[in-house]
Order: C-alpha cells, then sequence, then structure tokens
C-alpha cells in the first residue's frame, strides 16, 4: 500500500507499472482511480536552455556598471523608501508606469509577514542578499542535501525578496528543493514539494500570506494543475513562470493553471522577449532579460552574482510584489491576480514589437503591473480543476511483472 498524498481536494500516489498497456488500461478502469500519469521530468524555465543554467549580456545593458554602481536605500517619506541606483533594472522598471529613473520605491514593510516558498534547485541561506532570512525546507531530490548546487534556485530567491536585488527586501524565504544540480527533477518531487508547502502553510496558519514561486516547466499535465488549483482554492498564491519556448503557455504545466498568475518575460525596452511563451494563459509581463541577482553553486562565493535571462527572472518579480501586497493586505488568491493587473499598464512598444503570430486576443489586451511593469494578458479560459478522492480510499493494485514505468495515479471521487 503506497503513502497517498493529499492537497485539498486532490488525492494521489506513486508507482511503478508494468509495461503492459493491458495492465496500465485495467488499472485506469478501476473505479477508484481518475486517470494515471507518466512521470514526467521538469526543468528549469531560462532562456534557450531548460536542462542547465546560462548567462545571457544583452548589448543594451551595461553590466559592470550596475554591478558596482552605489545603490542606496532611505526613507523619502511616509512608510515610502526609495533605493537609488537599483542593482538590477528589473526594479527600476516595476515600480512606474513608463521607463527607468534610476530609483526603485517600496513601502517600509517590503514584505514582512508575508512567506515566499521558493520551489528550485535550492537556495543558499548564507548569500549576503539573503542571510537571515532564508530558511531550509525539506529535499525532495537527488540526495537530500539542501545545497543549492546549481545556483537558479538562489537567484529566483534573490529576485523575490534580496535585500538589493529583490523586490519584497523584508519578505521570509522557504527553500523546498525539487530539482537538481543540472536544473531537472521529476513530476512526483514537484507534487511531494507543493504537498509539504501545502501542510507547512497549513500547520503555520499563513493562508493569504503565503506565496509560492514555480519557475520551472513541463508539457502540459493533469496531476500538476490539479495540485495548484486545490492549493490556490485555499488561499496560496502562486506565481509561475510561462516558459521559454516562443510558444503557447497553455501547453505547459504549471504555466497553464487557470486561476494561478502566470508570467511572461520582457526586455529592458518594454518589448515582449522573443523566448517567452504567451498567449491566453499568461496573465501578467515582468522583466526577465538580462536581470541581476544572487548566484550559488560550484566555484562561488556568497557574495556571487550573475546575469539571467528567461521567465524563471519574470515571475519572481511577481511573486515578490504579491509579497508586498499580502504583507500589507489580505487578498485571495483570485483577488490578488486582478489587483496585480488593474495597477498594470500597456507600454507602447508592447504591442508594436510583438510578432504578428502573437497578438490578437493575448496581446492586444495587455496590461503591466504596478508596482509596475507586469503586463496582463487577460482571455477565455476553462477551469480544470479535477475532483478527486478522499485520502481513505482503497488502493487495489493488479498482478504485475517487470515494473518500469513511474506514474502517478489520482484517486476519484466519485467511487466513495
Amino acid at each position: 500500500m503506497p503513502f497517498i498524498y493529499s492537497i485539498g481536494s486532490f488525492h494521489w500516489y506513486h508507482t511503478p507499472l508494468t509495461t503492459s498497456e493491458e495492465h496500465q488500461q485495467q488499472i485506469r478502469a478501476l473505479p477508484e482511480v481518475a486517470y494515471v500519469q507518466p512521470d514526467v521530468m521538469f526543468h528549469l524555465n531560462v532562456e534557450h536552455n531548460w536542462g542547465g543554467h546560462v548567462a545571457v549580456e544583452p548589448s543594451s545593458i551595461n553590466v559592470d556598471s550596475r554591478l558596482t554602481s552605489a545603490t542606496t536605500i532611505k526613507l523619502a517619506g511616509d512608510n515610502v523608501f526609495v533605493q537609488q541606483h537599483p542593482p538590477s533594472w528589473g526594479l527600476d522598471r516595476i515600480d512606474q508606469n513608463t521607463g527607468e529613473d534610476a530609483i526603485y520605491h517600496f513601502d517600509s514593510l517590503s514584505g514582512a509577514g508575508s512567506t515566499v516558498y521558493i520551489v528550485d534547485t535550492g537556495v543558499n541561506p548564507y548569500h549576503v542578499d539573503l542571510v537571515n532570512r532564508v530558511s531550509i525546507g525539506p529535499t525532495f531530490v537527488g540526495n537530500g542535501s539542501s545545497e543549492d548546487w546549481n545556483g537558479h534556485g538562489t537567484f529566483v530567491g534573490g529576485v523575490c525578496c534580496g535585500t538589493q536585488y529583490g523586490v519584497a527586501k523584508n519578505a521570509s524565504i522557504i527553500s523546498v528543493k525539487s530539482l537538481n544540480a543540472d536544473g531537472s527533477g521529476s513530476l512526483s518531487n514537484v507534487l511531494q514539494a507543493l504537498n509539504w508547502v501545502n501542510q507547512d502553510v497549513t500547520t503555520k496558519n499563513i493562508r493569504g500570506k503565503a506565496i509560492v514561486n514555480l519557475s520551472l516547466g513541463a508539457d502540459y499535465n493533469q496531476p500538476t494543475n490539479d495540485a495548484i488549483e486545490a492549493m490556490i482554492a485555499s488561499g496560496i498564491h502562486f506565481a509561475i513562470a510561462a516558459g521559454n519556448d516562443g510558444g503557447d503557455a497553455c501547453s505547459y504545466s504549471p504555466a497553464s493553471v487557470v486561476n494561478a498568475t502566470t508570467v511572461g518575460a520582457t526586455n529592458i525596452d518594454d518589448t515582449i522577449a522573443a523566448y517567452s511563451n504567451t498567449g491566453k494563459c499568461v496573465d501578467i509581463f515582468a522583466p526577465g532579460s538580462g536581470i541581476v541577482a544572487p548566484w550559488a553553486g560550484p566555484n562561488t562565493t556568497d557574495a556571487t552574482l550573475r546575469l539571467m535571462s528567461g521567465t524563471s527572472m519574470a515571475s519572481p518579480h511577481v511573486a515578490g510584489v504579491m509579497a508586498l501586497f499580502a504583507a500589507a493586505a489580505n487578498y485571495t488568491p483570485i483577488e490578488m491576480n486582478q489587483k496585480l493587473k488593474s495597477i498594470a499598464s500597456i507600454p507602447t512598444q508592447f504591442n508594436k514589437t510583438a510578432p504578428a503570430w502573437k497578438q490578437g486576443d493575448s496581446v492586444a489586451s495587455a496590461n503591466l503591473l504596478a508596482p509596475n511593469v507586469l503586463y496582463s494578458q487577460p482571455g477565455p479560459g476553462s477551469n480544470i480543476i479535477f475532483k478527486v478522492g478522499q485520502a481513505s480510499a482503497a488502493v487495489r493494485y493488479l498482478p504485475s511483472f517487470a515494473y518500469s514505468i513511474a506514474c502517478i495515479i489520482v484517486l476519484c471521487v466519485s467511487t466513495l
């Protein structure tokens, strides 16, 4: 009898099946089984390379000056702080409707009281831009080490919540490692990580103040979407990278989750990044190309920085803004999504530079976020929440041989 995981109304277990199609069909035909999904792989949403990390240096960005320029944070008025010469253009861009002004404005709370779960390759808790605000959750991949040997998770945490490089400078971070050093992890790894996050949020009673960032992706699969929809229904906010195939985000998970906030990427000139997925499943856009943030991994120090591009970099900008809003007020996930869209704007360049095939109902109605550059793409969509069974439901096995295919089996509520 396997362990049955439960996230709200979503209940599942992980088991090997035989390669026999007849056997698999028999499993699917069981009255308590809603569906069976092969245990597919997830990868990072970094430009041009889901399987590893890359550094991309756009010619329009003077990296050296951004890394070495002075950045000063000071009180600018009642409950308002400014960061002069923010070290990454994304910070500078998201706090006003047009362009950059060499200042990042943020409120005095700056995310204090909100918690951002980074489900990724791990986060270095000793990095100077993150120290004292990172808690280490469990590891669901590899040998159990929580260390970030890839760097991606530390980067994402820095964009979201770094003291100098982040949006929500006082938010708490919890690292939940579900991807290994090469940036990959299985569906079962990710589902177990989400299950733990759901339990941790429940234990701490922080629904409404908890944000999950997922800068990872795989081809569309129902278990991922169902698990996240169940967590959203319970009050947990999600910022999700749209993916970097330059295609339709609805073809990927978790980018296609209807009630999450799915984030595409923009360039420094407010154009949509060519690599960014688009379409009706993308809710908003944020800076994603040429972003500077903390880095970790082999041959690095606790002060290493890197410049990266991808929707992986755009999503934590939005997660950081969610943390700002969640710290200041109580929002349901649907209200949070609407809030982001309501304060967004549409740069002139946004539609003019989008390829024709990317235009239409997805881009023509696009908005941007406020604190600011997050563009919204509202569009019709269907809710794919799948009602699945109770954890106490009986799980039956058929005789089988030569187990070789790992699968996720979701239990059906209709048999209870």
